[in-house]
């Protein structure tokens, strides 16, 4: 029996929501592992949390919220020495709503938002670094005051600043 099918198994026998550590205790697994598996079942549509923290139980599926499955193959798949040369693919259609024409100009819309700030902010730092050039004594006095009034604000972007400096060096 495979890991995933022992987990299921295991929240099914349960019949009521099950801790992840009480599972992990069932099959004498890590419960990090267990953990990770959980969350790969819960993507998976399989499990979902139930309750308190840390508690899963099945999912109920039904027509409306089973994921449809669809295999994309060719007919004409080799076998050569017991294995079949071409991968099948899997495709999911998941109930994903489709998308107004509202939300999509909102999307676009967004996009070129993110677009034009980027642009804006280009043009700040230039200013902002031509200032600096022109009044280096003003932007040093400034500097110095504002490392005296946020030291903690100062170390952070101090460590930031080395950690940048030298990553791209490397």
């Amino acid at each position: 029996m495979k890991p995933r099918e022992a987990v299921l198994k295991i929240i099914q026998e349960a019949g009521c929501p099950i801790a992840g550590k009480e599972i992990a205790a069932a099959l004498k697994k890590n419960p990090g592992t267990i953990r990770v598996m959980l969350f790969a079942l819960k993507q998976a549509g399989q499990v979902k949390s139930a309750g308190g923290y840390g508690l899963w139980e099945l999912r109920k599926t039904n027509a409306l919220t089973k994921p449809k499955l669809t295999l994309a193959s060719n007919a004409g798949m080799e076998k050569t020495n017991g294995l079949h040369r071409k991968k099948l693919t899997v495709k999911t259609n998941a109930l994903k709503p489709e998308l107004s024409e509202v939300e999509k100009a909102r999307r676009v819309y967004n996009i070129e938002q993110n677009k034009r700030n980027a642009k804006n902010r280009e043009k700040v730092r230039e200013r902002n670094r031509k200032w600096r050039e022109a009044n280096r004594e003003k932007a040093k006095e400034c500097s110095r005051r504002w490392r005296k009034e946020n030291p903690e604000k100062s170390k952070a972007s101090q460590i930031k600043y080395y950690a940048k400096k030298y990553n791209q060096g490397a």
